[in-house]
Formats: structure tokens, C-alpha cells, sequence
């Protein structure tokens, strides 16, 4: 226990037994001798000598390799001796190697760590470009779907007006053929006619006659209404009368 003397602290504990008598009473116990330890634990016999000796305090490794060949862990084999305190503070301490290398896994796991940060944020904005793009593709094809909607009723009304007019040129089609049949009957009428004012020479009858055609052939042509038939029998009435 500790004391001060003279203002300074003294240590009034019992000295601690050297390690290397521990190992020689165990070594007694054992019935072995100085030389079996060093074949066992592969030291040379000097390092055995001296570390038994007290001559030198044995390192970590040889008191682990004599530890091991005794049984013991190394905290069993230096409990109670002088070298207990400088062994439990080796145990606290961390090699420097072991320090270094999680330094650099810490480097190494942080600089991972950056460039995954890195990889997201792109992925990010990847995806929001993504999305942009989606909804600019969605609005135009809305509207592609509208103008689409659009061209159908524009379609679908040329086809309505399509065939109002195929139907009216089939009404006009057959107007004409009917005007067509109407104007091939004045023509014969007019041939007869013409034969008649040969005949008859009645020149005042002639020019009425001729108006009166004229007159026929006109409606005939732009009504198409009154058959034609009537009026040459109506000529040919007064041409004979």
C-alpha cells in the first residue's frame, strides 16, 4: 500500500515474485526441466536460461510459447509476478499494424461510401430526367390523341359531305342522261320538222315553228321537267294545221 514519506508517495506493498521463479516452480511441479521447456516451446535454451534467471524480462511471444506448453494462458502465468503489469498493459495497447489497417478500411469504407453517395445522386437525377421525360411524352401524347380525335371528326365529315355529293352527281347523272335521251328526240323532231317545211314552204309557219323548238329545247335542256314528247306533238299539230 502506498505511504508518503518526505511528501513523496511510497509503495509499502510486498515485492512481486520474479516470473522466471514462476516458471521454475511450475517447471518442479512438471518434473521438467529448463531444457524440455526449450525443446518444447521451440526458444532457444539461452532464452529459457534467462528468462528463468530473471537475467532478461521474457517478451510477450516467449512467455505465450512457454504459457502454451505449460497449459496456461499467458494472464494465468504471470499472476502475481512483476511481469503481470507489464502484460496487462501490453493487452490494453493496440498494435500499431492493427491501428493502421483500420485506418485505411475507415479511408477505404469512407471513400466507398462517397462514391455510392455519388452513384445516388446521379441515379437521382437520372430518374428525375426520367420522369421529365415522361411527362413531356404523356402531354404529347394527349395532344397527338386529341389532334387524332380532331382528324376522325374532320374524316368523318368529309364523308358525310363525300357522299352527299356522290349523291348528288348520281341526281346530276341521271338528269343528264335523261336531257341527253330528250335532245336526241328534238333532233329527230327537228329532222321531221325540217322535212315538213320543206314540203309545205310556208315560210310564216316556219319561223314559229323554229321559236317554238327553240323554246322547248331550252327548258327541256336547263328543267329537265316536262317531257318533250308534248311540245314537237303540239308543233307538229300546228305544222299540219
Amino acid at each position: 500500500m502506498p505511504a508518503l514519506r518526505y511528501g513523496r508517495a511510497v509503495d509499502l506493498s510486498p515485492p512481486l515474485a520474479p516470473v522466471g521463479e514462476r516458471i521454475a516452480t511450475l517447471l518442479q511441479g512438471a518434473d521438467k526441466t529448463p531444457a524440455w521447456l526449450a525443446e518444447k516451446t521451440g526458444l532457444q535454451r539461452s532464452t529459457v536460461t534467462r528468462a528463468i534467471n530473471g537475467n532478461r524480462q521474457p517478451s510477450s511471444d516467449t512467455l505465450q510459447a512457454i504459457a502454451t506448453v505449460l497449459g496456461l494462458t499467458v494472464p494465468q502465468l504471470v499472476a502475481g509476478t512483476d511481469a503481470a503489469g507489464r502484460v496487462n498493459e501490453v493487452e490494453q495497447l493496440v498494435p500499431h499494424h492493427l491501428y493502421d489497417n483500420a485506418v485505411h478500411q475507415i479511408i477505404a469504407y469512407e471513400s466507398k461510401a462517397n462514391e455510392y453517395l455519388t452513384r445516388i445522386r446521379n441515379l437521382e437525377e437520372t430518374l428525375e430526367q426520367e420522369r421529365a421525360r415522361r411527362r413531356v411524352a404523356r402531354g404529347e401524347a394527349e395532344k397527338s390523341e386529341r389532334e387524332a380525335d380532331q382528324a376522325r371528326l374532320v374524316r368523318d365529315d368529309a364523308l358525310r359531305k363525300a357522299r352527299h355529293f356522290e349523291q348528288d352527281a348520281i341526281r346530276y347523272r341521271n338528269g343528264l342522261e335523261k336531257a341527253v335521251k330528250d335532245v336526241e328526240r328534238l333532233n329527230q323532231q327537228l329532222r321531221e320538222l325540217g322535212a315538213a317545211v320543206e314540203a309545205t314552204r310556208r315560210t310564216g309557219q316556219v319561223g314559229t315553228i323554229l321559236a317554238g323548238v327553240a323554246a322547248a329545247v331550252s327548258i327541256a335542256t336547263y328543267l329537265g321537267n316536262e317531257p318533250l314528247n308534248n311540245h314537237a306533238d303540239e308543233v307538229g299539230k300546228e305544222t299540219d294545221g
